[in-house]
């Protein structure tokens, strides 16, 4: 992702958190500096945040720390998650100190959210892409969002995409009423009417196939 990318997608996620409690700041755990080191600099201009850096700060989940934690914050940003981590939450492993923390903060009905590069990765082989799948479905049945770029998009302008995904075989007019703008993500055997596809052309809507 560009640094713009995730600094609108940063945004977007600590926008949808602010309402909740204003008096409490949103935890941001920042843990591959890939990423994260952009995304600092953008959280040095945002209120409300208390980031902490997790290789750095090795201590921060110890003993007695992990209800303080989720007590003092109205929610949860975590970034650079791997895929070993996103196992280890899908499993409720709770000897795993982010785990608890995680776990923690849904128990007690706080939003979490994961940006995580394996989300989003149109790579890899058909299994690690169906294994990839399989723990986003578990994940967002326990609760959890993801700041992927299938929900969060922005522009050269600055002006906030939408990303919608229509997951039949054959898509119709009738199902484009809410698609206005930004971009469509159909499945790679999709097909479309004559209706349908003139009508994306008309809204100048880009159209995404993914595997199926």
């Amino acid at each position: 992702m560009t640094e713009k990318e995730i600094q609108a997608i940063v945004e977007e996620v600590i926008r949808r958190i602010h309402h909740i409690s204003p008096e409490k700041k949103t935890l941001v755990l920042m843990n591959s500096p890939a990423d994260e080191e952009r995304i600092d600099r953008y959280l040095r201009n945002s209120g409300g945040i208390h980031k902490i850096w997790i290789n750095s700060d090795a201590d921060f989940l110890a003993d007695g720390k992990i209800q303080d934690l989720a007590d003092r914050h109205k929610g949860l940003l975590v970034t650079g998650v791997t895929l070993k981590q996103l196992v280890r939450i899908a499993e409720m492993q709770m000897e795993d100190s982010l785990t608890e923390l995680v776990v923690e903060i849904l128990r007690q009905g706080r939003p979490v959210t994961i940006l995580s590069r394996w989300i989003d990765a149109d790579c890899g082989t058909p299994t690690l892409r169906s294994k990839i799948d399989d723990l986003k479905k578990t994940l967002i049945s326990y609760g959890i969002a993801f700041a992927d770029w299938n929900d969060l998009k922005r522009d050269e302008e600055g002006g906030t995409f939408r990303r919608i995904r229509i997951d039949q075989r054959v898509i119709a007019k009738q199902d484009l009423k809410n698609v206005l703008e930004g971009e469509l993500e159909i499945r790679e055997d999709a097909v479309m009417t004559t209706t349908a596809k003139n009508l994306i052309e008309k809204r100048s809507i880009k159209v995404i196939r993914y595997r199926n």
